[in-house]
């Protein structure tokens, strides 16, 4: 009988934080191996907002990348994939 390869968790990007109920349910959802997925950062482009405060009590990375930093938003978006990337 042939072995199943473990699974990897798979990682997953998201967006709109605002009060954060939906990364809450990805957060909740994480907490279970069998889900598949984890949460490895997240981050927005403000701070002080629900999502990022849901993130930092359940102990995952956050950070900020704000759009009035840039000069256009193909500059900002070229600097969330690089911290995505990270």
């Amino acid at each position: 009988m042939a072995r199943e390869a473990p699974r990897r968790p798979r990682t997953a990007g998201g967006a709109r934080l605002r009060r954060g109920t939906n990364l809450q349910a990805l957060i909740d959802a994480c907490r279970d191996a069998d889900y598949g997925a984890r949460v490895v950062a997240v981050g927005a482009d403000r701070g002080n907002i629900n999502g990022l405060a849901r993130a930092e009590r359940a102990g995952i990375p956050t950070f900020v990348i704000r759009l009035a930093d840039y000069p256009d938003r193909e500059e900002w978006d070229a600097a969330l994939a690089r911290a995505c990337a990270g």
